[in-house]
């Protein structure tokens, strides 16, 4: 078995991201799962949310690609940290 191709922490944002437009947009308009929500944009966060990835795809994209840049930043200095040599505590010497 192959394992998948994984990206970077952004790329998998906007493949999660894509998939969720795409399986909104492929629901038929009279699944029950869809015409049981009704609510005005106006109150309802979870569809603030849903309009607002809809309509500024640019905007979660920077979200996205700032996230990956900060993982890298913090995997960087997990590995500095990781690769310097022991200092010995100054209690320790007599």
């Amino acid at each position: 078995m192959t394992e998948p191709d994984v990206g970077s922490a952004a790329q998998e944002a906007m493949r999660l991201l894509r998939a969720l437009g795409e399986s909104s947009a492929a629901a038929p308009a009279d699944d029950s799962a869809a015409s049981s929500h009704a609510c005005s944009t106006s109150w309802c966060p979870v569809c603030q949310v849903a309009d607002f990835v809809r309509e500024n795809p640019e905007v979660i994209a920077g979200v996205a690609a700032s996230a990956g840049s900060m993982l890298v930043a913090l995997r960087d200095l997990i590995d500095a940290a990781a690769s310097s040599p022991a200092r010995p505590n100054s209690q320790d010497q007599t």
